[in-house]
This record gives C-alpha cells, structure tokens and sequence, in this order.
C-alpha cells in the first residue's frame, strides 16, 4: 500500500530527528564494557580475514584464542570489519554500523505499529517516540549487536504473527493453511529471519515462549466464540510447534540444551521492569497508557486482527519480562531487555492514539487531538536525560563509567621504556602501538560470569611480588568492577606500598599505581 504524501513527510522528519540524536558527538565518550571485545575482532577480522581479535598493543593478532567470544554475533561484526577496509577503526566510525540500524529501528516501528494496529497515525506515534528513545538512542550509539539484534526481533515477530493470522491471496496459500494453520510464505520468511536473529542473540528463542501462551490463549478464545475443537486451527499450529521442537532436540541437541540451561526457576530479577521503562520520564504514566492501549486494542472487536494484534504485543511484552525476571540465569542487564522495549514504545503508542481520539470524540475534535498527542510527548519521553550531566553524548570524571582513553594515555605519556603494565588486557585498543609488556587477568568476562563457572583468577600478593621483582618499574591500572579479581591481602599491598596517580586526566571509578618511578 502507497503511503499518502502527509506520511511520508512526518516519517521523514522522524528519521532525520533520530538520525541527528544518534550521530551527534558519536566519537566523544570513549569505548566501554563489551564494546572492546567488538573492536578487537572486527579488526581482527579485518586485517586477517579471520575470527580473531587483534591486539591493538602488539600491532598482531592476539595469542590468546578465544573463538567463541570473536565470532559471536558475526553478521553484525562482519559489517563493521568491512568499513574499516575503507575507514580507520575510530570510535565513531565503529560504532557507524549500530547508528544505521538504529534509524532502521525506527522504520520497523512504524512498519510493525502500524500492520499490528491498522492505525497509521499509531505507527508514527510509536516511531516518534522511538526516535527520541533514551534506550534506542543509546543502543544506536554503541559498538555492540544490540542495535541490529533489536529490529531484527522485531521484523521475525512480525512475521511469526503474519504467518498465524493472515488469510492468503493464493488458492494454495489458502489450502495448506487450511491443514497446517499457517501462511506458508510468512512462515518462510519468519524461517529466514529467525536464523538470522538467533546468530544474533539466544535470547531469540523467548519467542517460542510467547507465541506459545498467544497460541493457547486465542485456541481458549475460538473455542469460545464457537468453533470445536476439532476444527480450532490453533490446536493444529501447536502441534505442528510441538512437532518443530521435537525435531530441534533431535536434530541439534547441544544448541536446545544450552537454550534450556539459559532458564532457571525462581531467579529475583526485578529491576529488568525498570530497565524496560526507562525511556519514560514516569514509568507508572506510561504502564498505564500503555495498559489503556491494549485494552483499548482488545476490546475493539471479537476477533479482529487488531484485538489479535493487541493479545501479539501484550503476551511478547509480558512473557518476555517475567522470563526475564523469574526464568534467566544471566548477569542483569539493560542490554538484554532491549529487543523487547519496542513492543512497549507501540503498546504505549497505542495508548496515546486511543486516548486522544476518545477525547476527540466527547469534546472539541481535532484540536483536542491535537493537545493530546502534544502533551503525551511533553509528558512521556524521558527529557531529562538529555540534560544530565554524564549521558551517551559527554561524560566527566564523575560518570559511573572511566574515561579509558584519558587514562590510558596518560600511561603512554609518562611510561619509561622497561615498564610493565598489569590490567585487563582485552582493554589494550587504548594504548594501541605501545608494545608495552602486560599481565592480564580477569579475561574478558565479567567476574559474576567467571564465577559462575568457577573460574575467577585473582591477582595474590605472591603473584604481584613476582612481578615487581622481576621488574624495575610499571604501572597497575584498575577500574572499579576489577578488583573484584583482586584478592584482599594483595590489595592491602597495593594500596599501602604502590604510589597511586593524582591527576586531572584520571578521575572516575578507575585507579592508577606505579611502582619504581618518581611521580610526575
């Protein structure tokens, strides 16, 4: 269906909104957390032609072999590899790959919002507030696969949801649907698309879960409004999923037990409900809008694709949050809730459509509408953030992350030519080209992950003796979150013996000591 020219005007300015919040100052705050692991492989990859991070130190490909950690994600990975055939690997060009798929986010929103709920004007609506996203925003601005994972999602969703509720065009469209319950051609389409988001993120496989409680919850509603069971289409889709399972075990029995072992019962994660409400300046406001939305949606009529499109976005949401709170053994973060906030922004869009016509009908008209939709973006969008002091366009020494580029050139700058440097070497892009000798630990993984497993190594007063035996002089450079790997009597030495770095460049949850050097 052609959009009318109105829209495409107003999708357009949405777009350009987004894409300028998303590329303003793209460069300024530096790399952190995972976003190293993203930039040693895809230059790896990009200076080998093969899965394997690059130490930015050596100038070489590192000596640690960790496969696994380079090649995850590679379909997003693999595009980063190939600008950097074209541009240098900088902050901003790296993280150019995730701007790109964060204004595609936006276009997806509108796609989905407005095919779920046949409502145009809900489809803007939901895309304008992605736009100016505090969530979308900073995803869009970070070397990580998130930003592409997202929409991804999204469109394998919407596709699952064509593939249960379209009737098809085609007699023989029509005739397998009438024995499977399906619309084979969405269903192959959401067959290409679910490959693709599960090279991105296990977390692709909730969506058996959700459709599972949608699936049962409309087979109880056709049940109920007349049709046996015996010709209920749904039972037949739950078979036909039951069926697809059974030959997944069968089939790749290592890949559905490790999506099994992502699952544990009576896990207390709540704070992923803030974490999915964070782009609204009043959480409790937009639960509510968004409740109201797809009542509203419910109610419009039995049996309608929009009700069903309502029960789609509500059991996503819903299944997705409580597996998240009470089901995942996983470190909490807002990271992995991201793919479903779009399913809230539409859910809240919804909302505010629904309200502002319904008081558009019982007062003025359109201006009233008007006012509705103004005031829902004054109220809603979480304007704030834009004005705080530390966000994703600037940070300073008091931001809750350190400013390792400042810090470590600082080490550059003032090293002498036998010193040794001990911190987490996965890091090492910010002292690229140094060839400075470091001693690693803690790998790359968090230290709540290694623990998991068993596996924390802690740096132990013998071990840093050792060093400092061996070596004359050189530098330990500790974040806040390392000396988790630190054990307690080393860090008594350290902290007692070690002269610690008193600087304007190093501020922040992150130290400096040296030893064998007179302060600068």
């Amino acid at each position: 269906m052609i959009m009318p020219k109105r829209i495409v005007i107003i999708l357009g300015g949405i777009v350009v909104v987004a894409a300028v919040l998303r590329l303003w100052n793209l460069g300024t705050v530096p790399f952190r957390a995972d976003e190293f692991l993203d930039i040693n492989a895809t230059v790896g990859y990009a200076r080998t032609g093969v899965w394997q991070a690059w130490d930015h130190n050596m100038g070489a490909v590192s000596t640690r072999i960790n496969p696994e950690s380079d090649v995850r994600a590679w379909p997003y990975r693999i595009q980063v590899a190939q600008i950097f055939h074209v541009l240098p690997p900088t902050e901003a060009v790296a993280r150019s790959v995730s701007v790109v798929w964060g204004i595609i986010t936006v276009l997806v929103v509108y796609l989905v919002a407005t095919s779920l709920t046949r409502r145009r004007e809900i489809g803007l609506i939901a895309a304008a507030l992605w736009a100016v996203s505090v969530s979308g925003i900073e995803m869009s601005r970070t070397l990580r696969m998130y930003a592409m994972f997202a929409p991804v999602y999204l469109l394998f969703s919407w596709m699952v949801f064509l593939s249960l509720e379209r009737d098809g065009r085609w007699y023989w469209v029509r005739r397998l649907r009438s024995y499977t319950g399906l619309h084979i051609p969405y269903a192959m389409g959401a067959l290409v698309m679910g490959v693709l988001a599960f090279s991105l993120h296990a977390l692709t496989g909730m969506i058996v879960l959700s459709t599972a409680v949608y699936v049962a919850v409309m087979a109880f509603v056709t049940y109920r409004n007349g049709v046996t069971w015996r010709d209920n289409r749904y039972l037949r889709v739950a078979a036909l999923g039951a069926l697809a399972l059974m030959l997944a075990t069968v089939a790749a029995p290592d890949r559905v037990a490790s999506l099994r072992a992502g699952l544990v019962l009576f896990e207390d994660h709540w704070s992923y409900i803030a974490h999915s409400l964070r782009d609204f300046q009043h959480p409790l406001l937009a639960v509510l809008v968004y409740a109201y939305g797809i009542g509203m949606l419910w109610f419009r009529g039995v049996g309608s694709y929009q009700r069903r499109g309502a029960l789609w976005i509500d059991t996503t949401v819903g299944v997705t949050l409580c597996s998240a709170i009470f089901l995942w053994s996983r470190n909490v973060g807002p990271q992995y809730i991201y793919y479903v906030q779009p399913f809230i922004t539409i859910g809240v869009a919804s909302g505010v459509y629904m309200l502002a016509r319904y008081l558009q009908s019982q007062l003025y008209g359109s201006r009233v509408f008007a006012i509705v939709i103004a005031l829902a973006f004054i109220l809603l969008p979480q304007w704030g953030y834009f004005l705080q002091e530390n966000n994703t366009y600037h940070i300073t020494s008091r931001a809750d992350q350190p400013n390792y580029r400042k810090v470590f050139s600082y080490v550059v700058k003032h090293r002498q030519s036998n010193d040794v440097l001990i911190t987490r070497n996965f890091r090492n892009y910010y002292w690229s080209g140094a060839k400075i000798p470091v001693y690693d630990f803690g790998s790359e993984r968090s230290a709540a992950a290694l623990r998991a497993e068993g596996k924390v190594k802690k740096i132990t007063l013998p071990y840093i003796q050792s060093l400092m035996a061996r070596h004359p002089s050189g530098w330990i450079v500790l974040a806040d979150n390392d000396w988790v790997f630190v054990s307690k009597d080393a860090r008594r030495f350290i902290e007692r013996t070690l002269s610690r770095v008193s600087h304007s460049t190093v501020r922040g949850p992150i130290t400096i000591y040296r030893w064998g050097n007179d302060d600068e």
